[in-house]
C-alpha cells in the first residue's frame, strides 16, 4: 500500500513539474525603456484607432480637444498612446504592456482585449486607451499588436496649424529632404524654418483645408492604412466650430502635417465624414 501511495506521489509531482514547465514565457528583446506615468480609461474623446507618437503639447491637446489635456512636460518627455475607437459596449480594452528600445528604433508590445459573446458587460458605448509617458524619444517608434502579423502605422511626429501660408484646399507627400524645405516655405510659412526630418527613416504627409471665414476650424489626421492593393490611405478629419462656441471673424488656413515610417507604396487620401463623437465624461 505503502508502494503505491509514493507512485501516486511521485506521478502529482511530475504532472505539477510538467505544467510549470510547460508555461510559455515572453522574452522581448532590447532594453527596457521607463514609463514615467500613464492614462488608460474608456471615456476620452478618441472616436478612431490611433497609434500616435506625440512630441508637443499642441498636439497633445488637439488629441483630447474639447478637453483639457493632462499635463505632460514634453521637454523632457514623449508620449506613446493607442486608442481603438468607438467599441459598441464595455469589456474592450487596450494596453501598451511593455517598451523596448532596440537600438535603431523603439517597440512598444501592445495587447488588446474584448468581452466574450457570453460575458455580461454594461451595454454603453466606449472609447478605450491607453497613453504612456517615456523619456524623450528620437528613434522611430513600432506599435507590435499581439496575435498579428503586420504592425500598424504610427504617426511618428505631427505640425499643426491654422495659419497656413497655402490658402487652397490640397494634400501632399514629401520624400525628401530638399522638397520638405521648399514645402515648408511655401505652403506652411516663411517665419519658421522647416523642422529637421530623417527623410531615410520617414516620409511626410499634409493636409491643407484652405481658408476658413473663422476661428474654430481645424484638420487632424487620423491614421495611416495600408490596403488590399498595395497602397497607403492618410485618414483625416476636418472639424468646424460647435455650436454655441464664440469665433472670431478672422480667415484661417488650417493644416496637419504627419511623419510615417518611408515607404514606396502610392498614397491616397481620405476624408472621413462629420465631426467626430466625443464621449461623455467618466
Amino acid at each position: 500500500m505503502r508502494g503505491i501511495w509514493w507512485c501516486l506521489c511521485a506521478v502529482l509531482v511530475a504532472l505539477v513539474a510538467g505544467c510549470d514547465g510547460g508555461a510559455e514565457e515572453v522574452t522581448r528583446a532590447g532594453t527596457p525603456v521607463p514609463v514615467f506615468r500613464e492614462f488608460k480609461g474608456q471615456q476620452a474623446p478618441f472616436p478612431d484607432q490611433q497609434f500616435v507618437v506625440i512630441q508637443s503639447p499642441e498636439v497633445w491637446q488637439a488629441l483630447w480637444s474639447p478637453r483639457e489635456a493632462p499635463a505632460v512636460d514634453f521637454t523632457a518627455n514623449t508620449v506613446l498612446g493607442v486608442t481603438l475607437g468607438q467599441r459598441p459596449t464595455a469589456g474592450y480594452e487596450v494596453t501598451i504592456e511593455d517598451v523596448r528600445a532596440t537600438g535603431e528604433e523603439i517597440l512598444a508590445s501592445v495587447d488588446t482585449a474584448q468581452p466574450l459573446p457570453d460575458d455580461a458587460v454594461a451595454q454603453v458605448i466606449t472609447y478605450p486607451y491607453h497613453f504612456v509617458v517615456v523619456p524623450r524619444l528620437t528613434q522611430p517608434v513600432t506599435f507590435a499588436l499581439q496575435g498579428q502579423e503586420t504592425n500598424p502605422i504610427a504617426l511618428q511626429q505631427q505640425y499643426l496649424g491654422v495659419n497656413a501660408r497655402a490658402t487652397a484646399a490640397q494634400t501632399a507627400v514629401i520624400r525628401d529632404e530638399a522638397a520638405w524645405r521648399n514645402f515648408w516655405v511655401n505652403n506652411v510659412g516663411a517665419a519658421t524654418d522647416a523642422p529637421a526630418v530623417d527623410f531615410t527613416q520617414y516620409m511626410a504627409v499634409a493636409v491643407f483645408t484652405g481658408t476658413r471665414p473663422t476661428t474654430g476650424y481645424a484638420v487632424r489626421i487620423v491614421g495611416v492604412e495600408q490596403m488590399p492593393q498595395d497602397q497607403l490611405s492618410v485618414l483625416y478629419r476636418i472639424t468646424t466650430p460647435q455650436q454655441g462656441v464664440v469665433v472670431q471673424t478672422t480667415p484661417t488656413s488650417p493644416y496637419a502635417i504627419a511623419l510615417v515610417r518611408t515607404s514606396p507604396m502610392p498614397i491616397a487620401f481620405r476624408q472621413l465624414p462629420g465631426a467626430p463623437v466625443v464621449a461623455a465624461a467618466p
